[in-house]
């Protein structure tokens, strides 16, 4: 209820990591659960993990990792993640992220669900400027629900960086204004890919756009339904290409 847990770093130390096992966990009005390295720190964050046997509620809040730093050697540094799990997980007004501003890959992002995983509205998202985008997987036994909500991967800048790969695998999954993209803006990248393995795919107004230029997703625009992957350059112009799409159905 406003509360924060965070484990950070602002100079040459790692972040720690932050690790919480419970039954039920609220996370509510502005509360956080999170991992920072500072500009300039060495940009090594700690790992996120949310373990709850039941139910995990995210409502007006965040959890979060962050990376400011840019430094001489990002390839050196561990890779970081940030997990949740829970048998029901319920996302509204909230945002799960993990963000890189300077040259550092994004953290990835692993979520496991059991009956029902609902995002009413809710941004799931890894994002990088010069690193490259941190990869996202969802996967789940029971309906994957996403009401005017995103789940992206993304670059912003320009050089270089190529777009974090998505996968997603659940029974069920139904987009009632709801956008999975990865994307990069990088002239020399790849777009990530986009990996979709379901038995059924529900669509408000039965539309759904797939592929093609990027497009900024707007969850105000009802029925907007997008599944893409795509670079500044296109498939097969200059350096870079958009990224690979499949849905695959089971049986």
């Amino acid at each position: 209820d406003g509360a924060s847990i965070s484990s950070s770093t602002y100079y040459k130390g790692n972040a720690g990591t932050v690790n919480v096992e419970t039954r039920n966990l609220s996370v509510s009005n502005a509360a956080s659960i999170s991992s920072e390295a500072g500009e300039l720190s060495s940009g090594q964050t700690g790992n996120v993990k949310l373990l709850a046997s039941d139910t995990l509620h995210v409502d007006h809040a965040q959890v979060s990792i962050r990376n400011l730093a840019s430094v001489a050697k990002p390839q050196a540094l561990t890779a970081t993640s940030l997990q949740l799990q829970a048998d029901s997980i319920q996302l509204d007004h909230a945002a799960i992220t993990a963000a890189s501003s300077g040259n550092v890959a994004a953290s990835q992002i692993q979520i496991d669900f059991g009956r029902q995983m609902r995002l009413s509205p809710a941004l799931i998202t890894t994002s990088a400027v010069s690193g490259n985008g941190g990869n996202i997987r969802v996967s789940g036994n029971g309906v994957l629900f996403l009401q005017q909500s995103q789940i992206s991967t993304s670059v912003s800048g320009k050089d270089n960086g190529n777009g974090g790969n998505i996968e997603i695998e659940a029974p069920v999954m139904v987009l009632d204004t709801g956008a999975i993209q990865a994307n990069t803006a990088a002239t020399k990248a790849f777009g990530g890919d986009v990996k979709i393995q379901v038995r059924d795919v529900l669509s408000s107004g039965n539309r759904i756009t797939v592929g093609g230029a990027p497009v900024l997703f707007d969850p105000a625009h009802f029925q907007s339904n997008i599944i893409q992957a795509a670079a500044a350059d296109g498939p097969g112009v200059g350096d870079g290409a958009a990224g690979r799409f499949r849905l695959a159905r089971d049986p």
